[in-house]
């Protein structure tokens, strides 16, 4: 298991959100940055503040993901689980509170944002993968001046 590979998926994909930094640590410095998440062992992150983040995917899962299939498209999966998790929460939500919550409300609004960031790698990934490049292709005989066949 690559850590770096994780923790540059997990940024990638916001999980865990509102932190632009992920460092691998023993334990939480005193001088941590608010900012930055820590963590400390598999599927263990922590705040500035040393209180625990809750994470959407698990360090294994994620490492699954990058061996199978990429980190450029890893992230496209990452983003459809996701997706599929909200969307589970959303519909218990709505059966428990009714669709006028706002909870499920902000539920909604997550699960639109994930769904549109997953499209958008979708797109990113195909057109890394796909690069159109011109290729030299001979369809006929090549004859030079004289007109003598090469």
């Amino acid at each position: 298991m690559e850590i770096s590979n994780i923790i540059a998926l997990r940024i990638r994909v916001s999980d865990p959100s509102d932190y632009i930094e992920i460092k691998d640590v023993d334990s939480v410095p005193s001088d941590a940055d608010k900012m930055t998440a820590y963590r400390t062992g598999e599927n263990k992150y922590f705040d500035s503040e040393g209180n625990r983040i809750s994470i959407l995917l698990s360090d294994s899962m994620l490492n699954t993901m990058i061996e199978e299939n990429g980190i450029d498209e890893a992230e496209v999966v990452a983003f459809q689980r996701i997706v599929s998790k909200i969307g589970v929460d959303m519909r218990i939500v709505k059966i428990s509170h009714g669709t006028d919550s706002t909870q499920f409300q902000t539920l909604s609004e997550l699960y639109s944002f994930y769904n549109n960031l997953a499209k958008d790698a979708k797109a990113r990934a195909v057109s890394k993968t796909k690069e159109t490049i011109g290729k030299y292709v001979s369809l006929g005989k090549t004859e030079i001046y004289g007109g003598f066949p090469l």
